[in-house]
C-alpha cells in the first residue's frame, strides 16, 4: 500500500483506541480522501468523536471540521453521520488530547 494508505490505517487503529488527535486526523483524511476513499459522513463522525473528547476546549480543528463538513451533507447524510458519531463516541471512548511539552 502507498504511504498515505498506511498512514490512514495507523490513524484508524489509533482512533479506535481512543486517541482524539488521531480521531480528528481521521476526520481530515476522510474529508480530503487522503489515504482512504473520500467520505464526508465518516469525516463528520470522526470529527464529532474528537470534539466530544475535547468539549471543554471552545475552539479547535475538530469544530472547524464539523462546520466545514456539515455544510456539504444532505439531511439524510447528516442523520447518518450523527448516528455514526454517537456509535463511535460510545464504542471508541475518546480521551482528551494533551500535547507533549
Amino acid at each position: 500500500p502507498s504511504v498515505m494508505v498506511a498512514a490512514g490505517l495507523v490513524a484508524k487503529k489509533a482512533a479506535e483506541k481512543g486517541n482524539s488527535q488521531s480521531q480528528a486526523n481521521l476526520g481530515v483524511m476522510y474529508a480530503k480522501g487522503t489515504g482512504t476513499k473520500r467520505d464526508m459522513v465518516q469525516s463528520y463522525a470522526w470529527y464529532s468523536v474528537a470534539a466530544a473528547a475535547n468539549k471543554d476546549k471552545k475552539v479547535g480543528n475538530e469544530l472547524w471540521g464539523i462546520d466545514a463538513v456539515s455544510s456539504l451533507l444532505s439531511k439524510k447524510q447528516m442523520a447518518k453521520a450523527k448516528e455514526l458519531a454517537a456509535q463511535y463516541t460510545k464504542k471508541y471512548k475518546a480521551k482528551e488530547y494533551k500535547a507533549k511539552k
